[in-house]
């Protein structure tokens, strides 16, 4: 199978080691490529017996660390008389860091970047998705088929077909689970909780977490807790399903992983462990740091891949401590642009429009991922399996296990991705040296002259002549400027530059509310005088049967995220013509994110909010009754609050 990649750039192939990972290959005519024989393995491989790969990101509660390996299989070996499999395919089961995307989306899955790695008779079969748990992943029959009577689940990863059916001797299974395994995040409507979490079970006096085997349960007798929308998602999986336990008497996190380890190798495959990746928190010190929601404390569910792939003498990818390293090394300056943004579906040309985007309003833009990586970082993660996969020398299982094709893949990528110009070009520098074993930097990178942009601001007249003759040109060149201001890196980046483009755009804003008509009505809220929402003023009204909304110190607080159908600010108005809508509001708490909607029925808007109390508008056509809905429509703070709305109808006259 052969999946579409995402290049930037395109580059002979050249000769050396590499990588396993998550996507299938390009085909190339130049490059590694093998001819039938069995390579040469290298002299200069230890003799000496090692241990899985243990992360060099030791958490300061050792308690959760392994003391001893409780592996009953024979001691791990070398590859001293192995035989190399040129032809495996490496089928890939995990979730959204592992998936791949479109090509024009930035979001990235480093399964879908491996393959420029690995030569074209090396398959990937990505089976990943978004929001699958080791346990859900098996529900929905995406590891092996499932027996159940009433089972009605589709899906598309892997051309529909469970990895069971197709996996065959020599194969590879990469293993990738835990953030949406993760019990520890708190989620009132129990939804993570019944769909994906899967529990640790409480540790030994070692630090060591049990491994119990799953076993189900059946649908007829499902929760009365359980969300409506869930159980019909539950009763999909048929008769039977692996429900969530929060004891872990009926399976936990390493019996699910167990379960794809044995799946491997029942059909003579080879599993492969993946320590899921980091998530970006960082701690006062820059440090990544653990907690629930990411990974428990001290990283808890990564601890427990470790545990099982010494206990189970299988290989590992400590991806993990990768992209820890990656993160704390981009500082919390920019390990924001090795991230994708919110919502994932934005897209665009790599990295230029990412980089327009960053903080646009108008491209769709709500905030920055911190589970989620873009284009660039997921690129890195999957040079890095490639690298661990060229490092790893050892043998497993009774020396039936190594990555056969470790001196079969490339050193040099099929093509680069380039970074995003937010990241200073020392910086990248820093980053790409955290790879060492496989290339990374783009020889041919280059980055954005400032000529462009400087000849576009002498373009510009003066502020003090912009009239109302010449001001929406002007402001047309003022946005062809910031195009090309984004387009710098940021270490080109003038601040006498922006603040002149900045200039332009409040003048040419100023002159088009002032040219702007009058308006056929209008109609206001301030909410420090509203008494309940029950009396707000004509024609403004709620919709909140869940109670997220209140009044609360003169501001109107929305304590979750709502939309068009619920837990909104309505307001309804007839006539064709223009309607604007200002608002006001803030965040209490600045270290948080949000947004607020506005939605007409058929289109939305995002106001992306800054912080202290400021003036937001948004402007949308009307021809018939319109109704207009304000709502939080994203973001971590519950601090959301507006003091202010105007709604203004400006009637079509022509």
């Amino acid at each position: 199978m052969k999946i579409k990649r995402y290049f930037i750039g395109t580059f002979a192939l050249m000769l050396g080691l590499a990588s396993c990972g998550d996507q299938n290959s390009n085909d190339s005519t130049t490059g590694n490529k093998t001819d039938g024989t069995n390579p040469v393995v290298t002299t200069d491989i230890p003799s000496e017996t090692t241990t899985p790969v243990a992360s060099t990101d030791t958490p300061s509660d050792t308690s959760i660390l392994p003391t001893e390996s409780s592996n009953t299989g024979d001691t791990t070996t070398t590859q001293d008389d192995v035989t190399y499999d040129k032809t495996p395919t490496i089928f890939l089961a995990g979730d959204s860091t592992v998936k791949t995307y479109l090509d024009d989306q930035y979001i990235g899955g480093w399964g879908q970047f491996l393959d420029l790695y690995l030569p074209s008779t090396i398959s990937v079969h990505n089976a990943a998705q978004g929001g699958r748990s080791s346990r859900s992943f098996i529900n929905e029959g995406r590891l092996y088929d499932t027996k159940e009577t009433g089972f009605s689940y589709t899906f598309t990863e892997n051309g529909g077909k469970s990895i069971e059916s197709e996996i065959k001797e020599g194969d590879f299974l990469f293993i990738q689970f835990g953030h949406n395994d993760d019990d520890t995040k708190s989620y009132t409507d129990l939804t993570y909780q019944y769909e994906r979490f899967v529990t640790l079970g409480t540790p030994d006096a070692k630090g060591i977490y049990p491994t119990i085997k799953p076993s189900k349960t059946t649908t007829s007798t499902l929760p009365s807790d359980m969300p409506s929308g869930t159980k019909t998602s539950v009763e999909k999986y048929g008769a039977n399903y692996f429900a969530y336990d929060s004891t872990g008497e009926k399976g936990t996190y390493k019996g699910y992983l167990k379960e794809y380890i044995d799946l491997a190798r029942s059909n003579d495959a080879i599993p492969v462990l993946v320590t899921p990746v980091a998530r970006v928190k960082f701690d006062a010190s820059g440090n990544i740091i653990g907690g629930p929601g990411l990974h428990g404390d001290n990283f808890a569910y990564v601890q427990a891949v470790r545990q099982l792939a010494s206990e189970e003498d299988c290989l590992l990818v400590d991806l993990f401590a990768y992209s820890k390293k990656m993160l704390e090394t981009a500082t919390s300056t920019y390990s924001d642009f090795v991230m994708a943004l919110k919502p994932n579906g934005l897209t665009g040309t790599w990295p230029t429009d990412y980089d327009i985007s960053y903080k646009n309003v108008d491209a769709g833009y709500t905030g920055i991922e911190a589970t989620h990586y873009n284009k660039y970082g997921a690129y890195l993660e999957a040079a890095y399996v490639a690298q661990s996969i060229k490092a790893t020398t050892e043998t497993h299982n009774q020396g039936k296990e190594y990555f056969t094709f470790r001196d079969n893949v490339y050193e040099t990528p099929s093509s680069y991705v380039n970074p995003s110009n937010l990241i200073s070009k020392s910086k990248v520098k820093e980053i790409e040296a955290t790879i060492t074993g496989v290339n990374v930097t783009d020889p041919n990178r280059t980055y954005p002259s400032t000529d462009a942009l400087i000849a576009k601001l002498a373009e510009i007249p003066a502020v003090s002549n912009i009239t109302n003759d010449n001001y929406l040109a002007v402001g047309k060149l003022a946005d062809e400027a910031y195009v090309l201001y984004s387009a710098l890196n940021v270490d080109d980046r003038k601040e006498e530059y922006l603040n002149k483009i900045n200039e332009v755009k409040d003048k040419v804003q100023a002159l088009i509310i002032a040219n702007r008509p009058v308006a056929t009505e209008s109609y206001s809220v301030d909410f420090s005088s509203v008494s309940s929402l029950a009396s707000l003023p004509s024609p403004f009204t709620v919709n909140d049967t869940e109670s997220k909304l209140s009044l609360s110190g003169g501001a109107l607080k929305f304590g979750g995220n709502g939309s068009s159908s619920g837990k909104n600010l309505a307001v309804t108005i007839s006539g064709k013509g223009k309607v604007v809508i200002s608002f006001k509001a803030s965040i209490s708490d600045s270290a948080k994110s949000a947004s607020l909607g506005v939605h007409n029925g058929k289109e939305e808007k995002l106001t992306v909010l800054e912080g202290n109390v400021k003036t937001y508008e948004v402007e949308f056509d009307i021809d018939g009754s319109t109704t207009f809905y304000l709502y939080r429509a994203a973001g971590s703070s519950t601090g959301v609050l507006c003091s202010k709305v105007d709604v203004e109808y400006f009637e079509d006259k022509a």
